[in-house]
């Protein structure tokens, strides 16, 4: 039970670093938008905050498919 309230706390804060600098309207348009530099940016963003949940979760030693 632990680990799953870990792990959706863990996953809220990455959509809150996304959404840092991105807004839910935002995220819409980037993934209608045809590849350009704004949307590479946003996706690299949103990789690194992936990753960085990733990371906190193996941290707690929460191993994940």
């Amino acid at each position: 039970m632990e680990a799953i309230l870990s792990i959706t706390s863990i996953n809220g804060r990455v959509v809150e670093r996304i959404r840092e600098r991105y807004t839910n309207d935002d995220e819409i348009r980037m993934l209608r938008s045809k590849p350009n530099a704004e949307t590479a940016a946003y996706h690299d963003w949103v990789e690194e905050c992936l990753y960085w949940g990733r990371l906190e979760k193996a941290n707690l030693g929460l191993e994940l498919a």
